[in-house]
């Protein structure tokens, strides 16, 4: 049986995309960045999936200057 991906966090998101952890809710609210929310109590927790970020990273290419 094959083993899911491990769900990452805000900063290792940040820390891969090379950008400060404060700029992931930037992304996720104005860029449609694909977030996991999962309930913690009274806070909300979000984690993202590999897979799922480097699609949307991938259907952003077309834009990037070169």
């Amino acid at each position: 049986m094959e083993r899911p991906d491990r769900l990452l966090t805000r900063r290792e998101i940040a820390r891969w995309l090379r950008i400060r952890p404060e700029r992931i809710e930037v992304l996720i609210r104005d860029h449609g960045l694909p977030v996991i929310n999962l309930p913690r109590g009274k806070r909300r927790s979000v984690r993202f999936s590999r897979p799922s970020v480097e699609a949307w990273l991938r259907s952003r290419e077309d834009y990037l200057p070169e």
